[in-house]
C-alpha cells in the first residue's frame, strides 16, 4: 500500500462522489428549497448568512435570470462593463510670494557666507569672508554681492544687510557659531 489505509480511501471516495452529486444535482436545476439540507442522512435547518444573501443581491441582474460560467455567450453580445468616470480633479496652484521667495534665497545665501578672520589696518577693521569657495576681503560700506552690504564689523562678526529684503544677518568667525538673520520691518 502506499500510505493510505483501504478504510480512508473509502471515506474519502465517498466525500468525492457525495459533491459530485450534490453539483450535478445544482447544475440540473434540481436545488434544495433552503429549508433543510440532508447530508448523509441527517436533516437539518438551514438558514441564508445575511452577508451572503446581500452579496447574491448585488450580483444578481435584473436582466438575465442566470449566469453559466461554463457556457459562452453568443457572438453578437457586447459585454456590458459599467465604468465610472471619476471626477475632475481641480487642481490649485499654491499662492506664491514673490518675497517670501527672495528672502528664502538671501537667507541661503546668507547660511552660505563664513567669516574666516577679521584684520586691522589702521583704523579700518577689514573681513576675510569665505562665499562659494572664494575668499574676499571687505569694509563696512562694500557689497560682499549686489544687495549685501557690510554694515558693521567686530572682532568676531560681521552685520550684513539686505535692504531691498529687509534682512540682516549676524555672521560669526568660522566655527563658533550659527549665522543669525534677523528680518527688518516684518
Amino acid at each position: 500500500m502506499n500510505g493510505v489505509s483501504k478504510k480512508r480511501r473509502l471515506l474519502y471516495a465517498g466525500a468525492v462522489i457525495l459533491l459530485l452529486g450534490a453539483n450535478m444535482l445544482r447544475w440540473l436545476g434540481a436545488e434544495p428549497s433552503g429549508e433543510t439540507s440532508s447530508v448523509a442522512g441527517v436533516a437539518a435547518p438551514v438558514t441564508a448568512i445575511p452577508e451572503l444573501v446581500v452579496a447574491r443581491e448585488l450580483a444578481a441582474t435584473p436582466s438575465s435570470a442566470a449566469r453559466d460560467l461554463f457556457r459562452r455567450p453568443p457572438d453578437n453580445a457586447s459585454p456590458s462593463i459599467a465604468v465610472a468616470t471619476p471626477p475632475p480633479v481641480t487642481r490649485t496652484t499654491p499662492v506664491v510670494d514673490p518675497l517670501k521667495v527672495a528672502k528664502d534665497a538671501a537667507t541661503r545665501q546668507f547660511d552660505a557666507m563664513q567669516l574666516v578672520g577679521v584684520m586691522r589696518a589702521g583704523e579700518d577693521l577689514q573681513i576675510m569672508l569665505q562665499y562659494e569657495g572664494q575668499m574676499k576681503l571687505l569694509k563696512v560700506g562694500q557689497d560682499v554681492l549686489p544687495g549685501f552690504t557690510i554694515e558693521e564689523i567686530t572682532n568676531d562678526t560681521a552685520r550684513i544687510a539686505h535692504a531691498e529684503l529687509g534682512l540682516i544677518a549676524i555672521v560669526p568667525m568660522a566655527d563658533t557659531g550659527e549665522t543669525l538673520i534677523i528680518g527688518m520691518g516684518g
